[in-house]
């Protein structure tokens, strides 16, 4: 799994989007992806042709691995240390891998001055307080909804229109 998944699909999809987007890692200045694995974290990174300054940390020793929520979780530590004209790549790796690449505007200031770490907070607590049988859909629709809800009453905007889980797994203990 981790040889054929995050060693390969995830390079791959980035790549790709690489390529579509006529851009290249320099064109990065955040590469947001999980991995559980520090050393292959560390590997895909460089295969990537990115920085160590350019990797975001994948925060497992912070939150655990928070399945499915994971890159959004990572995105919002990305947001939080972001500057506007800062260039986000997230990539998300489940059943296949989504690659997303973000331009920061300069409404961050604002939103992150005011809300900080209030929305990273957010979808953890929302991904760690529902009940087995939301996290048992398999659209996980109601997580989604909920999420999106609080983030943008939280913003006070409707900045987040969709929320995208490329990677789940629930296991009940």
């Amino acid at each position: 799994m981790r040889d054929e998944g995050f060693s390969k699909i995830i390079p791959e999809t980035v790549k790709g989007l690489f390529k579509k987007l006529n851009i290249g890692m320099n064109d990065v200045d955040k590469l947001v992806f999980p991995c559980f694995f520090k050393a292959e974290h560390r590997a895909i990174s460089k295969r990537l042709g990115a920085k160590p300054d350019q990797v975001i940390d994948s925060m497992h020793e912070v939150s655990g691995d928070t399945g499915a929520a994971h890159p959004l979780v990572m995105l919002v530590s990305a947001l939080e240390a972001s500057k506007p004209g800062d260039r986000i790549l997230l990539a998300g790796f489940g059943q296949g891998c989504d690659a997303l690449y973000f331009r920061v505007t300069e409404k961050i200031k604002s939103l992150m001055d005011y809300h900080m770490h209030r929305f990273r907070d957010q979808v953890l607590v929302e991904v760690r307080n529902s009940e087995p049988a939301d996290l048992a859909d398999p659209g996980l629709a109601l997580i989604k909804r909920r999420i999106l809800e609080k983030s943008n009453d939280l913003f006070g905007d409707p900045i987040l229109r969709s929320i995208i889980f490329s990677q789940f797994s629930y296991i009940e203990q």
